[in-house]
């Protein structure tokens, strides 16, 4: 078996993404920038899944446009 690595630069874009979207917008975002797998593929909601497993990356939407109800 091959030991692939994702590219620091990909992990640390779908790091700062998480804050603002889910993992289908991360994929076509990386998707958009020409960016691919470690194997070349394209990036599928699932490899985004699997960085951020692997990564201990939190899916976390920051709530920024949320008003506080008083």
């Amino acid at each position: 078996a091959t030991l692939t690595v994702t590219d620091a630069e990909v992990v640390e874009l779908v790091r700062l993404l998480s804050r603002e979207l889910d993992d289908m917008q991360i994929a076509r975002v990386l998707h958009r920038r020409g960016l691919k797998t470690a194997t070349g593929l394209t990036f599928t909601k699932r490899h985004v899944q699997s960085i951020r497993a692997a990564h201990q990356i939190d899916w976390v939407r920051l709530l920024s446009n949320v008003r506080a109800f008083t």
